[in-house]
């Protein structure tokens, strides 16, 4: 039985939205920071807007980090970069205000809000185990 272009683009889709959400899982687990992209990507927003919920006082702001090779030409060019306790501090933000609730996936963002939790947990729970 032949599948059709629409059932097509949507398996697409959505082996891609798991894809996507398998990579936000691993990089929590290992502790690795996210750029504004991804945190764009995870609001299913554009960068633009992440910038204007941080000028706004939407979601915090974050430190911005060198980048290790030089951006057409200067050394000074900085990125955001998100550790996982300030996403999840962005996540809190977001998920704290009511009218972003109709644009954005709040049960899958509760998720990944959660298990960023346990993974700071976890991480304290070493942290103290080690200093023992």
């Amino acid at each position: 039985m032949a599948i059709s272009k629409e059932e097509q683009r949507k398996r697409y889709g959505e082996r891609k939205e798991k894809e996507r959400h398998q990579e936000i899982y691993r990089k929590i687990l290992e502790g690795e920071m996210f750029t504004i992209s991804e945190v764009a990507t995870l609001f299913g927003k554009k960068t633009s807007t992440i910038r204007r919920w941080e000028r706004e006082g939407v979601i915090p702001k974050v430190k911005k980090y060198a980048k290790n090779e030089e951006f057409e030409g200067n050394p000074l060019y900085t990125r955001r970069k998100y550790t996982i306790e300030e996403l999840y501090e962005v996540i809190t933000g977001v998920l704290n205000k009511d009218w972003i609730y109709e644009t954005i996936n709040r049960e899958e963002l509760e998720k990944i809000q959660k298990y960023i939790a346990l993974q700071m947990e976890i991480s304290s729970t070493r942290r103290t185990r080690s200093a023992w």
